[in-house]
């Protein structure tokens, strides 16, 4: 168990960091993409050569789907986009995704911490395989198992997405996951 939970999250490191890569840009554009990332030196965080002072807030964020595709969306619980439709479209999550960033911005927020998007539990009983949660529509939630090269992918292009749009009204992300209560060895 404990070898899968760290494969995943090297997955999901590694997943992040090819999505973020230079790899084929010229040179003046990794200079600045790197200025894009919050780092720490000695004991202070610093963005573009400045301090930068975390002010953060927790966001969960839910997986959807229609059973061919993955996309991000805000959790049930905040239930706006659930009380207009009764199955979300990827459009239809992604323009409430980005309004709920744009007032998180407003309100005076600089990072978000994402909370939901990165749990991935063990499939103890059957294959040890790791598997995410996601729902289909407002009625019915799945259990979707990372098996294939194509579903992992499926999956980081989903937190991809969101950490887009995140970007997008000038807010850094910090991608959480945590470790399940029912995963005994870690």
């Amino acid at each position: 168990m404990k070898k899968y939970l760290i494969i995943f999250l090297i997955l999901v490191a590694g997943g992040i960091l090819y999505f973020y890569s230079p790899f084929g840009e010229s040179e003046n554009i990794v200079t600045s993409d790197k200025n894009k990332f919050v780092s720490i030196s000695g004991k202070a965080f610093i963005k573009d050569g400045k301090p930068f002072y975390p002010v953060t807030i927790n966001y969960i964020v839910a997986m959807q789907t229609d059973r061919k595709n993955l996309w991000p969306c805000p959790a049930k619980s905040y239930n706006t986009i659930f009380e207009k439709f009764s199955a979300p479209t990827k459009d239809a999550c992604k323009t409430e995704l980005l309004a709920d960033m744009q007032l998180i911005k407003e309100m005076g927020f600089n990072s978000v911490r994402i909370i939901g998007i990165g749990d991935a539990g063990v499939d103890d009983d059957q294959t040890g395989e790791l598997y995410i949660r996601a729902s289909i529509g407002n009625e019915k939630d799945t259990t979707i198992m990372l098996s294939n090269n194509e579903i992992y992918a499926q999956y980081f292009n989903a937190v991809e997405e969101l950490l887009q749009i995140m970007d997008s009204v000038d807010l850094k992300g910090i991608l959480l996951s945590r470790v399940m209560i029912d995963v005994k060895n870690i």
